[in-house]
């Protein structure tokens, strides 16, 4: 009798995975990845090169200056008034949950959503209020990657038991002050928080903007894969299949 297929075979992930390839990692991509943002008070001059691997956003993508406590009339601000953010990506090694969502939070009408970390104070203790003259809180929240790691091994990702950890959610990789107010919008490929910052009544309306990296699914792990099963269990005497390849493990 003549066969419509020769053998089926059921292919998968062992029960603890192996990297196929460590190599291709995508360890240039997970470099881009924000892990902190803190806020910067002061005038511009006083804020270049303060903190150790953070940068500060100190223009808009169209140029203007990135001030989150804008007036309509510059000549309403203060040296109080510039409020500046800052952000620091991924360094070599650091195997941590990236950021993978920003909120804005008005303290004063309500806490962050569930998952979500307010940024309270600055990295010199001071509040992180963004509107600092006002008795409103307007502050920044963010929500990190699952901290589950889908890695060979690695029960945590401070135990660090593989070299790269992957996720279901992608993590933000880069973002930009946006003033709407002054008619400007998102830059390509970046999606607009459409939350003010400065809460004033003679306030610019500001808005964030984040680019959020590749989506690391199932798909995307290089994982080695292995033959689950198979039917039928013993080779056709005709058409033998490479048992180093096909083998079915127990």
């Amino acid at each position: 009798m003549d066969r419509f297929a020769d053998y089926f075979l059921v292919c998968g992930l062992p029960a603890m995975p192996e990297l196929l390839d460590p190599d291709r990692a995508p360890a240039d991509e997970r470099a881009r990845d924000l892990m902190e943002l803190t806020l910067i008070f002061g005038d511009e001059d006083e804020f270049d090169d303060r903190f150790e691997g953070f940068v500060t956003i100190k223009h808009t993508y169209e140029g203007k200056r990135a001030n989150l406590d804008q007036l309509s009339y510059s000549a309403l601000e203060s040296k109080a008034s510039n409020v500046h953010l800052a952000f620091k990506r991924r360094e070599p090694g650091d195997l941590r949950p990236a950021i993978s969502n920003i909120d804005i939070v008005y303290t004063n009408v309500g806490r962050p959503a569930p998952g979500y970390t307010l940024i309270e104070t600055t990295l010199t203790g001071r509040s992180a209020n963004l509107v600092p003259s006002s008795s409103k809180g307007v502050f920044l929240a963010v929500r990190r990657q699952d901290a589950g790691v889908i890695a060979s091994g690695a029960a945590s990702w401070e135990e660090g038991a593989s070299r790269y950890a992957h996720h279901l959610e992608p993590a933000v990789q880069d973002v930009s002050v946006v003033l709407v107010g002054k008619g400007e919008a998102a830059p390509p490929q970046f999606e607009l928080l459409d939350k003010k910052l400065n809460t004033r009544g003679m306030a610019t309306k500001t808005c964030l903007a984040v680019r959020r990296g590749p989506a690391v699914g199932l798909c995307d792990i290089p994982f080695r894969p292995q033959l689950l099963d198979r039917a039928p269990r013993a080779d056709h005497a005709d058409y033998e299949l490479p048992h180093e390849m096909v083998s079915v493990r127990d």
